[in-house]
């Protein structure tokens, strides 16, 4: 039987890395990308670092995958704001991180995928607590609306 192989961003820590443990723990090879080198060692594990904000890396990682069956975009950050006070700086950062990064990467990998392969873009539901009237949450919002275009 041929071993699925998933692509997990953000594997270093957090969401990222409990994926990428349960997908070993399930018999799946695991390529996990993320700046810092995830403290796992498992003989399915390979990790690559990869600075997502560097779109041409990015590209260059996304386009040397063969085959993949799965990928989880699990990186990411929070940032709100309350109109009048954003910075929009901050904001072209999440917009890349969270909706850019994801499609490169599923732009890339979506020819190379098998029959039945998934995109999973995580976002945390945790930014739905820290938001007041008025306050503009960048990260969920993308994940949905871009997720949603993509058939999720």
């Amino acid at each position: 039987m041929i071993q699925p192989h998933a692509i997990v961003t953000g594997a270093s820590s957090g969401i990222g890395f409990a994926i990428a443990q349960t997908l070993l723990d399930n018999g799946w090879q695991v390529t996990g990308l993320s700046r810092s080198r995830p403290d796992i060692q498992h003989p399915d594990f390979t990790a690559l670092s990869v600075d997502l904000m560097d779109s041409a890396q990015v590209r260059q990682c996304a386009e040397q995958f063969a085959q993949v069956d799965a990928f989880i975009h699990a990186a990411g950050k929070m940032a709100s704001a309350p109109l009048g006070e954003l910075n929009l700086s901050e904001s072209e950062v999440l917009w890349h991180l969270h909706i850019h990064v994801a499609e490169i990467m599923a732009n890339a990998l979506v020819p190379k995928m098998t029959a039945g392969g998934r995109i999973v873009l995580i976002g945390s539901r945790t930014i739905a607590r820290c938001c007041r009237p008025f306050t503009v949450c960048r990260n969920q919002v993308c994940h949905d609306r871009y997720g949603a275009q993509l058939g999720g």
